[in-house]
């Protein structure tokens, strides 16, 4: 759904590739798996908020994980939203719409 409104989208395997991933560029916005090879999605967004070139890029986590109560939290002060896998996709969707806006025309592919 999001590369029908124009967005092109980056996956990663696991925490390392994320972060190397976001060392060649800075993304635009990270949806974040919290269960994932290390560094798991904690320490992700742990590493983005004490890096200047990622401290503002906005995360909407993604997970189905049971959170406690102290993980929500601490979440809460760093990524825009917690989406519980399992809900309806259209929310992440329309979360990333909120943040990074709509696309004025598709993306075109560059050979």
């Amino acid at each position: 759904e999001l590369a029908m409104a124009g967005y092109r989208a980056r996956f990663a395997a696991g925490g390392a590739e994320a972060l190397a991933a976001m060392e060649e560029e800075t993304p635009s916005l990270v949806l974040l798996d919290l269960l994932m090879d290390r560094p798991d999605g904690f320490e992700v967004l742990a590493r983005m908020r004490a890096n200047p070139k990622w401290e503002s890029v906005p995360v909407v986590v993604v997970t189905a994980k049971e959170l406690a109560a102290e993980e929500r939290a601490r979440l809460e002060k760093s990524a825009r939203r917690v989406i519980r896998k399992g809900e309806d996709l259209s929310q992440v969707v329309q979360e990333v719409l909120r943040t990074v806006g709509p696309r004025a025309a598709p993306m075109q592919e560059r050979a």
